[in-house]
């Protein structure tokens, strides 16, 4: 007689999973490796709105955009970036024509030397703002669309740190994100609507 097999189900939501899967295909939580889960419970941690686990965000947390949990798809992605790069250049302008102008100004009217400076550092106050956001922003949707090919969100600033944040966001807006939940969040795909 042979001996037989459990079968495996998720100890979140319930499904069946199967022997070698690393995650659950409906929630995404990690499964426990060698022998079988227990049975869930009637009620899954899903369904409460609860996070299921660390890494795992929920659809608000991955439509936000102040944070860096949960997943971004391709479009989400390239529609903010086209949002975040005019608030770039703005603050850009901010900066560098107001400080080019001032200096300018200042060289030919021999103005003091500390005026000029105070005017440049109001400049560069008014450009922060502008700058900051963009930047802090646009790490957030980097790491969420990272997130989307479950690529670490520290992998993708180290890159952006060494100067290559130009080809990695050519790779995060062509790249084709992983189907179904991984273990940063649903699919990204199932929420329509926002950007």
């Amino acid at each position: 007689m042979g001996v037989k097999v459990l079968a495996k189900f998720c100890k979140k939501c319930g499904s069946k999973i199967d022997d070698d899967a690393v995650f659950c295909v409906n929630c995404g939580t990690k499964v426990v490796s060698g022998g079988s889960l227990p049975a869930p419970s009637a009620v899954s941690a899903n369904s409460k709105g609860t996070s299921l686990g660390p890494d795992y965000a929920t659809k608000d947390e991955s439509l936000s955009w102040w944070n860096w949990r949960g997943r971004l798809n391709r479009q989400r992605f390239i529609l903010r970036s086209l949002i975040l790069v005019p608030i770039a250049i703005v603050g850009g302008i901010i900066l560098s024509g107001g400080i080019s102008f001032f200096v300018t100004t200042a060289a030919m009217s021999g103005q003091d030397e500390d005026a000029v400076f105070g005017i440049m550092f109001l400049l560069l106050l008014c450009a922060l703002p502008f700058i900051l956001t963009s930047a802090v922003l646009g790490t957030f949707i980097s790491i969420k669309r990272g997130h989307d090919l479950n690529i670490p969100g520290w992998v993708v600033v180290i890159v952006s740190l060494l100067g290559a944040s130009f080809f990695l966001s050519i790779y995060l807006s062509v790249a084709k994100g992983n189907e179904g939940p991984n273990q940063y969040g649903d699919n990204p795909l199932k929420w329509p609507g926002s950007i």
